[in-house]
């Protein structure tokens, strides 16, 4: 890490931003109040220094405002605030708290990748990451038609904000 240019390393948020992403899915799974949140990453210490989420708060999450307030100063908190509850079980859709976070994490990492990274692995990063959100899409929209055909009409809410070779127009023809 320390060997790295100071570009890289700010492109290395990433990685903790994907593994903040896995948390917080966890968090937000079925639990009962006594069970903490399984170990299912183990933590760096670049980890638990640098991530904008409190950790240990969200492993003894047991309800969405416990959950929003451990991810408070991270780029996942406006997306969750905005997700419906449902009635019965007082927490969100886990498949509609997935996507959010997904978008999330994509706006945010094209966002900095377009403007900001001047690194030498800007166009190869972009290509594979730009690939990644078409491939993620494309399987999307194919469980939408098979599994959620009510939600259709919220198709482009529902896909990650980001295309690469899969332009709108193609989108919508899917």
């Amino acid at each position: 890490y320390k060997f790295l240019q100071v570009e890289d390393k700010k492109y290395l948020r990433f990685f903790l931003y994907r593994a903040e992403y896995d948390f917080i899915l966890d968090a937000l799974k079925e639990k009962n109040s006594s069970s903490p949140l399984p170990k299912t990453l183990s933590l760096t210490d670049y980890m638990k220094k640098n991530s904008s989420v409190d950790i240990d708060a969200l492993e003894h999450s047991r309800n969405l405002t416990e959950i929003l307030n451990a991810v408070k100063d991270s780029i996942y908190y406006r997306p969750l605030t905005g997700l419906k509850l449902n009635p019965e079980t007082g927490k969100p859709s886990y498949w509609e708290a997935g996507v959010v976070l997904e978008n999330a994490y994509y706006k945010a990492i094209f966002s900095y990748l377009s403007g900001q990274y001047k690194g030498l692995g800007r166009k190869k990063l972009k290509e594979t990451l730009g690939l990644e959100a078409d491939l993620i899409n494309i399987t999307g929209i194919i469980r939408i038609h098979r599994s959620f055909r009510s939600s259709l009409e919220k198709t482009d809410g529902l896909l990650i904000p980001v295309t690469y070779h899969l332009k709108p127009e193609l989108q919508n023809a899917l």
